[in-house]
C-alpha cells in the first residue's frame, strides 16, 4: 500500500520533503498493541470485524490461507497439471525457496511458431498484504483448472506465457502469519503511529532475526519497492535509515528477494514481456508508470482503462450501482522512487503499474469497520473469496492484450440455397514473421443470388455469458456486430450484421467456430442484380475483446519492439503502422462469371536451390480469352531462376 509518504513522494520530491518534515515527532516509547473485533482497551486496537487467521488449508475459502497452504496448493497443480510449470527462482535472508510459476502450454511457442508474448505478475512483496497473495493465487488456479476447452482461457493458455509469483517476501509474510494478531507501536522514525512487525511488518528481515518477541530488531528490514533501478535512492521516499519503512538497502537489487524476481523475469523471458504487474494493498488504484516512450504510455492508459472498465462492470451490483473503479494515478516521467514497477517500465518499456487492491481510500470502514488508521491492510475474511475471484477475471484482460490485437483469419462463400463453395480463401504462416493469403477456392459469385459468407478471425473475439454472445465485460454494446461492406467499381453494399451472429458451435446452416468459440462469425446477403462485375473488395472493420481494431495487413504478424507494437497495421497496405489499428481489406472477391486464371495450388516454403509445382485454374467463360502474368519478389535473396509453365 502507499502511505501518505508515498503518495506525496509520486507528486515530486519537493512535496515528499515538506510532508516528511511535517510528519516528523518526538517517538514515544514502544508499545505492544493486540488486534481485535470490538474489545477496546489501551492496548487493544478494535478493528470492528473478526480479525483474520490464516488457515493452513490449500484450498480457497472465504478467508485467508497460511502460506503453508498456498505453496501445497501451487505444487500440488505443478504435480497434476501440464497447464502448470515452476521452478526455484531464489531464496529468501533465511534460506526459503522463491517459486515461480509459469502457466500455459509446455513450449512456449504459438501457433504460429513465434515466441509467446509473457505477463510477470509479483505477489506478497510487502509481508502485511494478504491479499496480494490470495489474488496471484487465484489467478493462477483458475486457469490451470479451468473447464473452457475452447473459449478465452483455452487461447490464453495456448498464445501467452504468464509468469506468477505468489509470494516473494516470504520471511516478512510468515512473520505477519506468525503474529495476525499483534503489532509494536510508537518507535517508527517516520510516524509515531505507524505499526511495525508482526501483523505490520512490511520489510524483508535483513538485520532481524524474525522472532516478534525480539525487540531491538523490529524496525529492521529492507523496503524491496524501494530496491530497485533506474530510481534506487533517488526519492526522498527511499531512506537511507534502516529503522525506516521505506529502507532502500545497499545497494539496487542488493536484497535475494529482488534478485528472485529479476531471475522470474528471465522465465519470460524478458524480450517477450508485455505486462508487469505487482500486486499489493490497498486504495483501490493502480499507480502507472510513465517514461518518455509515448507510444509505450498511450498503450498502457487504453490498457488500464480496459482493466478499470471490466472490474467495474462484473463488481456491480444492486447494492453497489457503481462497482468498484480501480483508478489510475500515473507518476512522472523521470521521476521515481525506486519500485519493481519502475525497473520493468523503464528497462523493458512495457505497460507497468502496482496495482493497490481493495479497499479504497477509507480502509476497513467500507466494510463495517470502526476505522483504524491501517485496517485497510487488513481485509475482512468475508471478502477475499469475492476480491480474489474478480481480480482473477479482470486479469484476463491483460493476457488478452498481452496476445496482440487481432487480425482476419480466413474468409468462406457459400451460396446460401444449397451451401456450395464458391470461394475460401486463408492466411497461413510460411514462416513465424510471415503469413500469405492462400485462396482455395474461387468459383465467382452471381449478382442477384444469396450467399452466406464465414469469416473467421485468429483468435475469441467476443464473450459468452448466460448462452449468449455478448461484448465483454464494461465494452460498448455498439461493438458487437462488424461492419462488413462489400466494395466495386465505385459501388458499395454494406452486408447485414444484423442479421449474422458470432458462432459458440454448429449453427442451423452447419457452420462453426475455427478454434476458438467466438472467433468466427456468419451471416447471409443478397447481392443486388446490379451490383457491379469484376474485383470486388471486402472492408472488415471491427473490434476485439478489449476493444482494439484490427491489424489491417495480416502479412506481417504483430509483435513488440521498443516500448510498442510491431507490425500493427491500420492500412490494408501495410504502408502505415501505429498501435491502434485499421479497417481490413485483404479478401477480394470474383463477382460476375468473368475468364481469370487462379492459382489454387502452392508450395508453403521453397527453399534456396529447390524447385516448385504451381497449379493454376481456369474459371469462367472458357471460350473468352485470358491472360496469366507472373511476377516474382525476392525474398532474403532468393530469386527464381527458372520458370517452365505446362499448359494441360
Amino acid at each position: 500500500m502507499v502511505d501518505p509518504l508515498t503518495r506525496a513522494a509520486r507528486a515530486g520530491p519537493a512535496l515528499a520533503l515538506c510532508v516528511a518534515l511535517l510528519t516528523a515527532a518526538p517517538l514515544p516509547a514502544q508499545q505492544l498493541k493486540t488486534l481485535t473485533e470490538t474489545a477496546v482497551g489501551p492496548d487493544r486496537i478494535a478493528l470492528g470485524f473478526p480479525v483474520p487467521i490464516p488457515q493452513d488449508t490449500p484450498l480457497p475459502f472465504d478467508g485467508f490461507r497460511s502460506y503453508l497452504g498456498l505453496h501445497t496448493r501451487a505444487q500440488d497443480l505443478l504435480l497434476v497439471s501440464p497447464r502448470l510449470g515452476g521452478e526455484v527462482v531464489g531464496q529468501t535472508l533465511e534460506g526459503r525457496e522463491i517459486w515461480a510459476y509459469r502457466v500455459g502450454d509446455a513450449d512456449a511457442v504459438g501457433a504460429e511458431g513465434r515466441p509467446e508474448p509473457a505477463l510477470l505478475i509479483n505477489g506478497g512483496l510487502h509481508a502485511r498484504e494478504w491479499q496480494s497473495p490470495e489474488v496471484v493465487m487465484g489467478l493462477l488456479e483458475s486457469l490451470v483448472e479451468s473447464s473452457d476447452p475452447a473459449g478465452l482461457d483455452r487461447f490464453v493458455l495456448d498464445e501467452v506465457n504468464l509468469v506468477l509469483i505468489p509470494v516473494l517476501n516470504i520471511d516478512g509474510f510468515l512473520m505477519t502469519q506468525r503474529e495476525p494478531a499483534r503489532i509494536w507501536e510508537g518507535q517508527d522514525p517516520g510516524n509515531s503511529v505507524s505499526p511495525r512487525d508482526g501483523r505490520m511488518r512490511r520489510k524483508n528481515h535483513r538485520s532481524t532475526d524474525g522472532v516478534f518477541s525480539t525487540v531491538a530488531d523490529h524496525l529492521g528490514g529492507v523496503d524491496l519497492n524501494r530496491n530497485n533501478n533506474p530510481y534506487w535512492a533517488t526519492s526522498p521516499q527511499s531512506s537511507s535509515n534502516p529503522n525506516s519503512l521505506t529502507h532502500h538497502g545497499i545497494a539496487a537489487a542488493s536484497e535475494p528477494e529482488i534478485q528472485a524476481l529479476l531471475a522470474a523475469a528471465r522465465l519470460a523471458p524478458e524480450p517477450q514481456l508485455r505486462v508487469y504487474v505487482d500486486a499489493h494493498s490497498f486504495t483501490q488504484v493502480l499507480f502507472t508508470v510513465r517514461t518518455g516512450n509515448a507510444r509505450r504510455n498511450a498503450i498502457m492508459q487504453a490498457l488500464v482503462q480496459d482493466f478499470a472498465v471490466h472490474h467495474r462492470a462484473i463488481s456491480t451490483t444492486p447494492a453497489r450501482p457503481g462497482g468498484r473503479l480501480y483508478t489510475e494515478m500515473p507518476d512522472t516521467a523521470g521521476f521515481g522512487i525506486g519500485t519493481t514497477s519502475e525497473y520493468f517500465a523503464n528497462i523493458w518499456q512495457i505497460p507497468s503499474w502496482t496495482l493497490e487492491i481493495e479497499p479504497g481510500n477509507t480502509g476497513g470502514v467500507e466494510y463495517g469497520g470502526f476505522g483504524y488508521h491501517h485496517d485497510g491492510f487488513i481485509l475482512p475474511e468475508s471478502q477475499i473469496r469475492r476480491v480474489r475471484e474478480q481480480l482473477s477475471e479482470s486479469h484476463r484482460v491483460l493476457l488478452y492484450h498481452a496476445a496482440g490485437p487481432a487480425s482476419v483469419a480466413s474468409l468462406e462463400l457459400r451460396r446460401a440455397n444449397d451451401g456450395q463453395l464458391l470461394q475460401r480463401s486463408v492466411w497461413r504462416a510460411t514462416t513465424p514473421q510471415m503469413r500469405q493469403l492462400q485462396p482455395d477456392r474461387a468459383q465467382a459469385l452471381e449478382p442477384g443470388e444469396r450467399y452466406r459468407l464465414l469469416l473467421s478471425f485468429d483468435r475469441p473475439m467476443r464473450d459468452r455469458r448466460d448462452g449468449v454472445s455478448q461484448v465483454y465485460p464494461g465494452q460498448s454494446a455498439a461493438a458487437l456486430l462488424p461492419k462488413l461492406t462489400l466494395t466495386s467499381a465505385g459501388a458499395s453494399i454494406e452486408l447485414p450484421a444484423l442479421q449474422g451472429h458470432w458462432l459458440s458451435g454448429p449453427d442451423a446452416s452447419g457452420s462453426s467456430f475455427a478454434r476458438y468459440r467466438e472467433d468466427s462469425f456468419v451471416l447471409e446477403f443478397d447481392l443486388p442484380a446490379d451490383f457491379p462485375v469484376g474485383q470486388a473488395t471486402l472492408e472488415v472493420d471491427t473490434v476485439d475483446l478489449i476493444g482494439r481494431r484490427l491489424d489491417a495487413y495480416p502479412v506481417t504478424p504483430v509483435g513488440w519492439a521498443n516500448g510498442h507494437w510491431s507490425g500493427y497495421d491500420s492500412s490494408s497496405a501495410g504502408s502505415s503502422q501505429g498501435d491502434f489499428g485499421g479497417i481490413d481489406r485483404s479478401f477480394t472477391l470474383a463477382v460476375g462469371d468473368l475468364p481469370r486464371i487462379a492459382l489454387i495450388e502452392r508450395p508453403l516454403q521453397l527453399s534456396e536451390g529447390g524447385s516448385a509445382h504451381l497449379r493454376f485454374e481456369r474459371q469462367g467463360d472458357l471460350a473468352g480469352p485470358a491472360s496469366m502474368t507472373l511476377a516474382f519478389a525476392p525474398t532474403a535473396g532468393l530469386v527464381a531462376s527458372a520458370v517452365r509453365l505446362d499448359w494441360g
